[in-house]
Formats: C-alpha cells, sequence, structure tokens
C-alpha cells in the first residue's frame, strides 16, 4: 500500500520547515524542504529582495514546489508518511503579492490553474499562521539575507493567504493551526498537531 502526503503550507516566517522537521523525527518519516538560499539561483535572491520579475519568481518556486512534490509521491512507495514544506497549491496566494501587471498575473493564474487540474493532492495539508510580530521573530533569528527588505511582502502574503484559504474550494483535508505562542520544541505543543493528524489520516 502506497503512503501518504503531508504538506505544510501558509505564508513564509510562520515555521513550515522546522515543523516539518519535527513532524519528519516524530514519526520517523523522510521530508523535503521548499528551498534553503545559499542553492538558490542569485538572481532569485535578488528579485525577492527587489520585488522584481514577477513570472520569473513564480516559475522558480512553482518548478520546485511541483518536483518536490512528484519526488514524495515516489517515496510514498517505501514510506508509509512523507512529510513536504508546502506544494504547489501555495504559489497561489503569492500572484497577488508580486510587482506584476495584470497580463502577468494572469499569466501565472493560468499556470496555477493547470497545475491545479494535473497535479495530485496530498492525503492531508496544515495551514500554519502566526502573527506578525511571531513572523518577525522569526526572521529576526536570521538565516535569510533577504529578511529586512522582505517584511512589506510577507504582510502582503499573510493577507493575501488568509484571504485565498477563506475563499479556496480545498479538495484535500486542510489542518488550520495558528502557531502564534506555540513552541514545537515542547512536546505538548507539537501533540497539538500530530493529534489532528493522526485523526485525520485514521484508517
Amino acid at each position: 500500500m502506497a503512503g501518504k502526503i503531508v504538506a505544510v503550507i501558509g505564508c513564509t516566517r510562520t515555521g513550515k520547515s522546522y515543523l516539518v522537521k519535527k513532524l519528519a523525527e516524530h514519526y520517523h518519516a523522510p521530508y523535503l524542504l521548499e528551498w534553503e538560499e545559499p542553492t538558490a539561483d542569485a538572481d532569485i535572491v535578488t528579485y525577492i529582495k527587489k520585488n522584481t520579475h514577477p513570472i520569473e519568481r513564480y516559475r522558480y518556486f512553482r518548478d520546485l514546489s511541483v518536483a518536490h512534490h512528484l519526488c514524495a509521491e515516489k517515496m510514498t512507495g517505501a514510506h508509509p508518511l512523507v512529510f513536504i514544506d508546502t506544494f504547489w497549491f501555495n504559489n497561489a496566494p503569492w500572484i497577488e503579492v508580486y510587482n506584476a501587471t495584470p497580463a502577468e498575473r494572469r499569466v501565472m493564474q493560468s499556470i496555477f490553474d493547470a497545475d491545479a487540474a494535473a497535479l495530485p493532492r496530498p492525503a492531508c495539508a496544515i495551514y500554519l499562521e502566526a502573527d506578525i510580530e511571531t513572523s518577525r521573530r522569526f526572521a529576526d533569528m536570521g538565516g535569510r539575507s533577504f529578511d529586512k527588505e522582505f517584511e512589506t511582502q510577507m504582510i502582503q502574503l499573510k493577507n493575501a493567504y488568509r484571504l485565498f484559504m477563506a475563499h479556496a474550494p480545498l479538495d484535500f483535508p486542510c489542518i488550520e493551526i495558528d502557531r502564534t505562542g506555540l513552541d514545537f520544541d515542547t512536546p505538548e505543543h507539537l501533540k497539538i498537531v500530530t493529534d489532528k493528524i493522526d485523526s485525520v489520516l485514521k484508517p
């Protein structure tokens, strides 16, 4: 029997990657992270800082998320659970955040619509939210060279994500977690998430 994919989605700087790692550790499962800046195309990092080249940014992260999702699909042949940091669905809210022309937004939306029609869904998604102060704290912890320039985009993305999730016709189970005040190094806090996953994925 094939395994199942669990994806963690949400705005940047909500702790998605860290939660993926903690869940993978808890379930003794493999995982795939969205990206790491040191391995990214230098031009993409510049585009993020300046909020330019929306099509190039969209395609870069879209191609990465699709590749990871398809890789995770293969991994389910050998593992009961596979965790991924975002999947193709996560790209939609960004369309409203990029500094793009109406024509560019239509192009990005057409790519997303094609992906939604053709690509598989995870067995479960976790929509991770955090208030702006929590996200700022994560940004202050460092790790990305563009965090200071990115705050305006981050605030816009939080709003775009909430609006998108309020109206998106979800055809897969989605667990909403507000991690404001939660520390996933605390067993009781991580258990909030794992209990919900177990409930959704139970036979």
